[in-house]
């Protein structure tokens, strides 16, 4: 009921944080296959849908989120401080956690019992690979998004190739932001 009166109060004095929550909203409750599986539906919402930022603006805030621990609450409160600083920060990192939670709270008693139903391992499988056809499209965005140069792509397959050798992905990160940095 709680998050029912603070919509109703968004919606009623800022329309604006209403429109930021009720999208953080929806990207979240087709997070299934994880907080990855979220981005194609947050860059559809934020850059195509609403026009809150451009590709490169939502890049910014995904390379941010991707450095930093809770990498989708962070581009989400990236969003919102885009969107409307830090008021809009808090209602996008909230918002982008509330279905997670009732999901969580509500879901446990009929996880665990519905999942040994072959029809449920089904539709598991089912999403999970629905969402790696999103993930591809969106590495076929940031891709198109990144400048055409080389540089992108040596630093993409040597990260790639790293993380397939078994290195951790902070020292693949921190090297590929080395990298640019200094060649970019």
């Amino acid at each position: 009921a709680g998050v029912a009166v603070a919509l109703a109060v968004l919606a009623a004095l800022r329309p604006d944080l209403f429109a930021l929550a009720v999208s953080m909203l929806r990207t979240d409750l087709v997070a299934f296959g994880g907080a990855l599986a979220a981005l194609p539906v947050m860059r559809h919402e934020v850059v195509h849908l609403r026009g809150w930022m451009s590709d490169a603006a939502f890049l910014d805030g995904v390379a941010i989120g991707q450095v930093t621990p809770g990498p989708i609450i962070l581009t989400a409160a990236f969003i919102g401080w885009r969107v409307d600083g830090p008021l809009g920060s808090v209602v996008a990192g909230l918002a982008i956690f509330t279905p997670s939670l009732f999901f969580m709270l509500g879901a446990e008693r009929l996880v665990s019992r519905i999942e040994h139903s072959r029809i449920y391992r089904r539709a598991v499988r089912a999403t999970l690979a629905g969402f790696t056809g999103l993930l591809g499209y969106l590495a076929i965005s940031v891709a198109q998004a990144l400048p055409p140069t080389p540089l992108p792509a040596v630093i993409g397959v040597a990260a790639f190739a790293a993380l397939r050798t078994g290195v951790d992905v902070l020292y693949v990160v921190g090297a590929g932001a080395l990298v640019s940095w200094l060649l970019g």
